[in-house]
């Protein structure tokens, strides 16, 4: 399931992004499905995948920038290769892959990733629309090489989104309150040497005192 905000599309959390990624794992990657959500002693390992020779990939996928990516891969890395699970499946003679995709990654991420000795790659993603269909788009950031796949497509526009697999929200739930707190915040506001601002005192009747406890050196103000 994907959100909108504005004429931005993304995955309405990270468990719609680990689904879209396993329904398109073997176009996107090459890679085969061997379990999800792993248990590592006490982590957990979003997928453990294998490619057509048996060579392990862990992939970690993030909704969102995440810059403590690296430690939590070279984890995974030491607790696959200590217990070793589906060895009939995996070839453990093998490197283990480490794989992050994120929609964007932070300078940290590399900097921890120069001076790791595990070969880890880093994938970014986005979402765009074209021609009636929703793309995932894929971007190997050492080789600038690009994948794709098609999530969904519409040949009319009377087809009934409810024939896609995917629901595309116009708004963000979350966005929506920041909102409306954001509005109430500009109707009463504490703040601190506010005579320096030029704003006038209000009094406050006594049930919005109660939902607005002063504390000492702070006066509220109405904004115009």
């Amino acid at each position: 399931m994907l959100k909108k905000i504005g004429k931005k599309l993304g995955f309405k959390n990270e468990e719609c992004f680990e689904v879209t990624i396993i329904n398109h794992l073997k176009e996107l990657f090459g890679l085969e499905l061997l379990a999800r959500q792993l248990r590592l002693q006490g982590e957990i390992c979003d997928l453990l995948t294998i490619n057509s020779s048996r060579q392990a990939y862990i992939l970690e996928l993030k909704n969102v920038e995440d810059r403590y990516v690296v430690q939590q891969l070279t984890r995974y890395y030491y607790y696959l290769s200590s217990e070793k699970p589906f060895s009939q499946s995996v070839d453990y003679t093998q490197d283990i892959r480490l794989v992050a995709i994120q929609p964007q990654f932070h300078k940290h991420n590399f900097i921890d990733r120069c001076y790791s000795k595990l070969h880890i790659d880093f994938y970014e993603f986005s979402i765009s629309e074209a021609d009636g269909s929703i793309i995932l788009n894929i971007k190997n950031m050492d080789d600038d090489q690009n994948t794709f796949a098609i999530l969904s497509g519409q040949t009319s526009r009377s087809e009934s989104k409810a024939q896609s697999n995917l629901e595309v929200l116009e708004y963000d739930q979350d966005q929506e309150k920041r909102l409306k707190a954001e509005e109430s915040l500009r109707l009463i506001l504490g703040v601190r040497y506010a005579s320096k601002l030029g704003l006038k005192s209000l009094q406050l009747s006594d049930s919005e005192q109660k939902n607005y406890q002063k504390s000492r050196g702070v006066k509220y103000f109405k904004l115009s």
